[in-house]
């Protein structure tokens, strides 16, 4: 994908413009070629003040502030493409990318609605719109949008965990685990979706499942606190409390504060337990 908007963004500074602000474009661009991104700004503010119609410069500036996370500041370079009349599909959905990064989700879905105006088949769009509905819990909406990414990209693991996550909330149980697998299927090294199967088996009650899952997932990334939680609920469950206790002192190492309330409650009352019976003794 960034090649093919860095071989776009340079075909159109090869042909635009007088040639000092075209040759300052195409150094910016050779810049964010070699990923130099916060180097390339000022090549593409330049090129902006010596042609301030520039949209193909205002868009490749917006491009490198989105790779240096300054979210808002590529937003303000977008709003200036759609001004200037520049591409308009491209830069709404890149400015949709910018709103969901944001945690503008109404604003995102309204230029996503614009993207997909001019373009009906545009999966990625739909993956965006639908996960703006998820975050703003509107998961029936959610679910329409990524039904439809899917039958247009089925190849897609990000997909099917978003679905997956609004089918949940909607309490398709067996829906959510056939877009778990699926996704895992695409991804085995997608830790979310170990994890996530793993609270859904434990919520079924198939605990030796949870506990497989889980294990997929601390080991693919051992940063992750819930699924130490899970694990420990799962042995708290099988009433093997040290081996519960083990598990929540992890999660709780690692800010799950459910766990630090397990482990006080559960744990730390047996420890003085023991302390108390070899005093008696």
């Amino acid at each position: 994908m960034r090649g093919l908007l860095f071989i776009s963004l340079l075909c159109a500074a090869i042909g635009a413009g007088a040639q000092g602000s075209k040759d300052i474009m195409i150094q910016g661009l050779l810049l964010t070629n070699k990923n130099m991104h916060k180097e390339s700004i000022p090549y593409f503010t330049q090129a902006i003040q010596m042609r301030a119609d520039y949209t193909e410069a205002y868009m490749a500036r917006a491009a490198a502030l989105v790779k240096i996370g300054e979210y808002r500041s590529a937003i303000k370079d977008l709003d200036m493409v759609l001004g200037l009349g520049g591409e308009k599909t491209k830069a709404y959905n890149f400015r949709a990318h910018c709103w969901l990064e944001v945690g503008d989700y109404k604003r995102a879905i309204v230029d996503l609605d614009e993207v997909l105006k001019g373009k009906t088949d545009h999966a990625p769009a739909y993956e965006k719109r639908g996960k703006a509905y998820l975050m703003l819990n509107k998961h029936k909406e959610a679910v329409t949008d990524l039904d439809k990414a899917i039958s247009l990209d089925p190849k897609s693991a990000t997909v099917y965990l978003l679905r997956a996550t609004s089918r949940y909330a909607l309490k398709d149980t067996s829906g959510t685990l056939a877009d778990l697998d699926q996704c895992l299927l695409l991804d085995m090294n997608s830790a979310p979706a170990w994890a996530f199967r793993a609270k859904v088996y434990f919520h079924k009650g198939m605990d030796k499942e949870a506990m497989r899952d889980s294990a997929k997932a601390i080991k693919l990334d051992p940063t992750k606190d819930e699924p130490y939680l899970l694990r420990g609920d799962a042995q708290m469950r099988a009433n093997k409390m040290k081996a519960a206790c083990e598990e929540w002192t992890l999660a709780a190492e690692r800010g799950n504060i459910i766990a630090k309330g397990r482990a006080s409650a559960h744990c730390e009352e047996k420890e003085k337990e023991k302390e108390e019976d070899k005093k008696g003794k």
